[in-house]
């Protein structure tokens, strides 16, 4: 999609740019965007049907930024897809 003006502050017109179907909005940071890869650094049970369970070394790719604390991506080994905590990953240079 392209940007929309939702907003008279400029700061606030430059982040809105890519907004899923869901209307929620992404992050623009290239840090952070579809088809980003991360991996696993610990174990994590996941604590609600929405979430991922994780095991080290596990990659998850397609992460979009749910909010600053949680991402959302596909989980590699399974296919299965879900949120995860921000903190237990990291992002792939690949």
């Amino acid at each position: 999609m392209s940007a929309e003006k939702t907003s008279d502050c400029p700061a606030q017109n430059e982040a809105v740019e890519n907004t899923s179907v869901t209307g929620r909005i992404f992050s623009n940071d290239p840090a952070v965007h579809e088809g980003s890869k991360y991996v696993s650094m610990v174990d994590y049970k996941a604590a609600g049907p929405k979430q991922l369970t994780l095991f080290i070394g596990d990659v998850i790719r397609q992460v979009v930024q749910e909010d600053d604390e949680w991402l959302r991506g596909t989980l590699k080994r399974n296919g299965q897809m879900g949120n995860f905590p921000a903190r237990i990953a990291e992002k792939l240079s690949i």
